[in-house]
């Protein structure tokens, strides 16, 4: 299981999650609240104890960088990955590939998750917006970080690079629960790809 340590801050919000797989959504700023007592997705942060950000120019790296084809293999079945560029993020998405029958069958037993990394130039952590379930602060293997798991399926983990820029690490297409726990799985592939002392 990954270090990954609960604040009670909570920040801002989040672009949409959808935004991180498509592309295609809109920030508004505001307040996120505290995820719900009865919240079906199970928190494990912990307070945060690091410093800010170290100073990373974002602009240089590209999202496709940070994961590849042969590492999502152990996922599932994936397309090569497509680049998107909309609504403040750079990203990287990994689509399941169904394309024969046999995966069709294994989708009407169950959904295939999306995999997606973006990386936001001028949104830091603490423009995490709260997607149904509340935003936890903290760490990610000593990273400022921030999960952000979806009502109605889907997660991202958000690791700062800067205070005002970060890494979106996101499955969507599966159950919030499954989802969450796959993208801790993703993000300790994509979290020592990134610069900055962790």
């Amino acid at each position: 299981m990954p270090n990954i340590r609960k604040s009670n801050h909570v920040g801002a919000l989040l672009a949409g999650l959808a935004l991180l797989v498509t592309g295609c959504a809109t920030q508004s700023p505001g307040s996120a609240s505290p995820a719900d007592e009865g919240s079906s997705t199970p928190s494990n942060l912990e307070p945060s104890t690091s410093n800010p950000a170290p100073i990373v120019n974002s602009r240089d790296m590209d999202p496709c960088d940070l994961l590849s084809s042969e590492e999502v293999v152990e996922f599932g079945k994936f397309k090569p990955p497509s680049r998107q560029e909309m609504g403040g993020a750079r990203g990287c998405d990994f689509l399941p590939d169904r394309g024969d029958e046999s995966d069709r069958r294994e989708e009407s037993e169950g959904s295939l998750p999306t995999i997606g990394v973006g990386i936001r130039d001028e949104q830091g952590i603490g423009d995490a917006v709260d997607q149904g379930y509340g935003v936890d602060n903290g760490e990610f293997n000593g990273r400022p970080a921030a999960k952000i798991p979806a009502e109605g399926g889907g997660c991202i983990i958000a690791l700062a690079l800067t205070d005002t820029s970060r890494v979106d690490v996101g499955v969507t297409g599966i159950d919030t629960d499954k989802a969450c726990q796959l993208v801790e799985q993703v993000t300790e592939i994509v979290e020592p790809k990134l610069p900055g002392e962790n």
